[in-house]
């Protein structure tokens, strides 16, 4: 399920596993977020690697900031040559943006 699509399409000895560890990244945080995959999970392992690569991003049933959404579309990017890095996550509002002083503080 956190397998990045081009692993899933065959094409991951061409690229980097450094962006599929953004990608796995960008999974947890969307699971988080809404509680789901961005993507259905198949009945077997093959159609789930198939929904992988032809899933359409979308963020219903929940609203969430524009600076999320960005961070998660960077992280959630099929083509592992326009997916962020692990470098270019930290330059996004989401991931610089102040807490809000009605967050919950850890003890």
């Amino acid at each position: 399920m956190f397998l990045p699509p081009e692993i899933s399409s065959g094409d991951g000895l061409l690229h980097s596993m450094k962006k599929g560890d953004v990608w796995s990244l960008g999974i947890s945080l969307y699971n988080m977020t809404f509680n789901r995959f961005p993507f259905e999970t198949g009945k077997t392992e093959l159609e789930t690697m198939d929904n992988i690569v032809n899933f359409y991003l979308t963020f219903d049933g929940r609203d969430i900031s524009e600076p999320l959404k960005e961070l998660l579309t960077a992280m959630l990017e099929k083509d592992p040559n326009r997916r962020a890095s692990a470098s270019d996550l930290m330059k996004f509002e989401f991931i610089r943006e102040e807490p809000c002083s009605d967050e919950i503080s850890l003890l």
